[in-house]
C-alpha cells in the first residue's frame, strides 16, 4: 500500500505534466529542480457555495480552513549520474528524488512542510513532517522506510511498480518494509504494517497515545492539517503514514482521488519557500523579484 501510494501521483501522469514547466539545473550536484506555488485568498461564500461545502464537509472548522486563505508550494528535485540531454526533468536515469510540499493554513494559523527523499537503488525512503503553530515550530517527526528495491532509477521504480501493482505483489513489498519513527526523543523500529494497523506493544502504544493526546496544540494542528491532507493527492502518503496512525479516526480516509490544489500552482514564490528554509536559486530569485517588482527590470535596449 505504501509503495503503491508513492507511485500513484507519478503514474497518473504528473511527471509528463511537470516536465513542461520551467526548471533549474545544478551542474555541481547534477540535479534538476521544479518549483510551483499556489495561493487561494480568503473569500466569502455565497449561499449556494456554502450549502455545497456544508454538504461535503460537515465539520465547521474544516469549512473555515477550506474557505480561508490557503497557500502552498511544491518542489521536485531529481539527482542524476549526469544531467539528462537537453536538461529536461525526467524520471529516466534519476537515482534519487526529493518531493517537498509546503502549506500555510491561514484560518488555522498553522504552517507545515512534508519532505520526502527517495534513494531508488537502496530502497530507502525518508519522510519529515515539520509543523509550525502561531509562527513557532511545534514538532518534528521523522519516518524512514526500508523495502526491497523496485529499481535503480525513478524510471525503473515506476515501471516495476506498475507491474507489481497489476500482479498484486505490492502487498508483499509492503509486508517486507521496515519503519523507523523518531519523535519526542524516542525511536521506534517496527514493521510498516504494524504502524499503519496499530502498535501491538502495549507500552509503545501507551506512550504514543499519551504523546498525542496530552499535547492539545499538537493534536489540534494534526487535525487542521488533516483537512487538506485528506484532499491533496500529493499528501496522500503523509495522510496514511501520519494522520491515520496518530489520530485513529474513520473520517481520515486519505483518498488520493481529490482534485489537487497543487495542479493549479504556477511560478514559485521565493519569499514563501524561504520561510520554510527552501531557498530559491539565484536565477529563480531574480525572476521572482522582477515579477514582484517589474520596476526593477532594466529598460529595453534601444
Amino acid at each position: 500500500m505504501m509503495c503503491e501510494k508513492r507511485l500513484a501521483w507519478a503514474l497518473a501522469g504528473a511527471c509528463s505534466l511537470l516536465a513542461t514547466l520551467p526548471m533549474v539545473a545544478s551542474a555541481a550536484s547534477k540535479s534538476l529542480e521544479i518549483r510551483r506555488h499556489w495561493v487561494q485568498n480568503a473569500h466569502a461564500l455565497d449561499a449556494k457555495e456554502a450549502a455545497k461545502l456544508a454538504a461535503e464537509v460537515p465539520d465547521a472548522r474544516s469549512r473555515d480552513i477550506l474557505a480561508g486563505k490557503l497557500e502552498a508550494s511544491l518542489i521536485l528535485r531529481n539527482w542524476y549520474p549526469s544531467l539528462p540531454q537537453g536538461g529536461r526533468w525526467t524520471p529516466k536515469g534519476a537515482v534519487r528524488a526529493e518531493t517537498i510540499v509546503l502549506f500555510d493554513l491561514g484560518a488555522a494559523n498553522v504552517r507545515f512542510g512534508w519532505w520526502t527523499d527517495t534513494d531508488f537503488a537502496d530502497g530507502r525512503d525518508s519522510y519529515v513532517l515539520r509543523i509550525w503553530r502561531k509562527g513557532s515550530e511545534k514538532v518534528v517527526m521523522t519516518f524512514k522506510t526500508e523495502h526491497p528495491s523496485l529499481g535503480n532509477t525513478m524510471k525503473g521504480y515506476l515501471d516495476n511498480g506498475k507491474v507489481a501493482a497489476k500482479s498484486g505483489s505490492m502487498a508483499d513489498i509492503d509486508a517486507a518494509t521496515l519503519l523507523t519513527f523518531d519523535f519526542a526523543g524516542r525511536r521506534l523500529v517496527i514493521p510498516l504494517s504494524e504502524w499503519t494497523e496499530g502498535l501491538r506493544n502495549a507500552e509503545e502504544r501507551g506512550w504514543l497515545t499519551q504523546a498525542i493526546e496530552t499535547d492539545s496544540d499538537l493534536k489540534a494542528s494534526l487535525e487542521d492539517i488533516a483537512v487538506v491532507a485528506n484532499l491533496e493527492p500529493e499528501l496522500n502518503v503523509m495522510c496514511t503514514l501520519v494522520i491515520q496512525p496518530l489520530l485513529r479516526e474513520d473520517r481520515y480516509r486519505c483518498s488520493p482521488e481529490g482534485a489537487s490544489f497543487l495542479r493549479l500552482a504556477r511560478k514559485p514564490d521565493c519569499d514563501f519557500d524561504s520561510w520554510f528554509g527552501e531557498t530559491c536559486s539565484l536565477e529563480q530569485s531574480l525572476e521572482f523579484r522582477l515579477r514582484k517588482q517589474p520596476v526593477l527590470a532594466p529598460p529595453p535596449t534601444p
